[in-house]
């Protein structure tokens, strides 16, 4: 029996159907001492870029993959020298649902009570765990009482994901903060007015006005068209896919995306909205790269405020409010939801004042710019 043995850290399987995941960074350097659930590596999929803990406590032998290498779901990234008595676990719990455990609170010593048919620990076990612990005991059946009548059904395929992504990175997550400004609606049908006059511009709405304004925007404020890569890294791009928060039926969202959409003019940037937007009505997932920056609209469902959920990789999202009555006119309330992480309040309020002052100024900017390829 040796007082050690070797642990192969591999690339987790972090969503249905990933097939392979890109290095970004290795955060520990050959001879660290890593302590389980430690921040190991940093690895970017189709979908979000999360950092990767370690499985077992132990010395940092070897990095197997290097940085900015491509590989598959499930091989090895690093060696660690460890204890006998560590590895000699056989249960894997990979680093989501320890973070899940330790998010409801369960105590380490009750983890190995889980039940789990395949021997990984997974969050869908955790839940399971956590229902049937709760669940209250059946009262007996009164024959005064009529039996109330249920049907259980699984989360929709598109509810599913959005939940997913809502906890991407659940550890390292957006620093959620909100600045808002208020828009004159008489402004944005004016630019709609001269919109009209643009060939191609006469079907564009005030809500594709307003996304619009938002990539103009993005284009002079580069922080809006980046993401970050864990925790110390920003990775610039240089032009912004836009994403549209879709209502589906049964109170269900998805997202359509607009790729590059600083490039386009007013009535190619309609024309592209409208087709992202039916497709994803049509149940296509959008996010296949990544999207810096989200809207959302409430515009005619009577809800003027709100505060936006931020999900990652996404570094903002814009809510547009419903109109309302001030001063003998309409108005509307811009939220803009944005990652403290990156984006600090000054920041924040001038990339709003630069949507809001494209309408305001005399010369309705956003209609100008509506017929010049970027």
């Amino acid at each position: 029996m040796t007082d050690s043995d070797t642990i192969l850290v591999r690339a987790p399987q972090m969503g249905e159907g990933l097939r392979e995941v890109r290095i970004i960074a290795h955060l520990k350097k050959h001879g660290d001492k890593i302590e389980q659930d430690e921040p190991l590596f940093a690895m970017e999929t189709d979908k979000a870029n999360v950092e990767v803990e370690a499985t077992h406590s132990g010395v940092l032998d070897a990095w197997l993959a290097e940085e900015g290498e491509t590989v598959a779901v499930g091989a090895p990234i690093a060696r660690l020298t460890t204890s006998a008595a560590s590895s000699a676990v056989t249960r894997r719990i990979p680093p989501r649902s320890r973070a899940l455990c330790r998010e409801l609170q369960i105590a380490d010593e009750l983890i190995s009570q889980i039940p789990s048919a395949t021997g990984t620990l997974t969050e869908d076990d955790i839940l399971r765990y956590i229902e049937q612990k709760d669940k209250p005991a059946k009262p007996a059946p009164s024959k005064l009482a009529l039996a109330q009548e249920y049907v259980d059904s699984e989360l929709t395929p598109s509810q599913r994901i959005f939940i997913t992504r809502a906890r991407q990175d659940r550890d390292n997550g957006p620093i959620l903060a909100v600045v808002k400004r208020t828009l004159d609606w008489g402004a944005v049908e004016k630019a709609r007015e001269k919109a009209r006059s643009i060939p191609g511009g006469a079907q564009v709405t005030r809500f594709q006005l307003i996304a619009f304004a938002a990539a103009r925007a993005a284009a002079s404020h580069p922080k809006f068209r980046s993401i970050l890569i864990g925790s110390s890294r920003v990775r610039q791009f240089d032009h912004i896919n836009l994403g549209f928060a879709v209502a589906l039926r049964n109170d269900e969202l998805t997202t359509a995306v607009v790729k590059q959409a600083d490039t386009l003019d007013l009535p190619a940037f309609r024309e592209a909205t409208n087709d992202s937007m039916r497709r994803a009505r049509h149940g296509e997932d959008q996010m296949s790269e990544p999207v810096p920056l989200l809207l959302s609209s409430m515009i005619g469902a009577g809800v003027t405020d709100a505060i936006p959920v931020l999900v990652s990789p996404a570094i903002a999202i814009l809510f547009i409010g419903d109109t309302y009555p001030q001063n003998g006119g309409l108005m509307v309330n811009l939220v803009l939801g944005f990652d403290h992480r990156l984006i600090n309040g000054l920041g924040a309020a001038k990339f709003l004042g630069s949507i809001c002052d494209s309408f305001e100024r005399d010369t309705a900017e956003i209609a100008a710019h509506g017929s010049d390829r970027a």
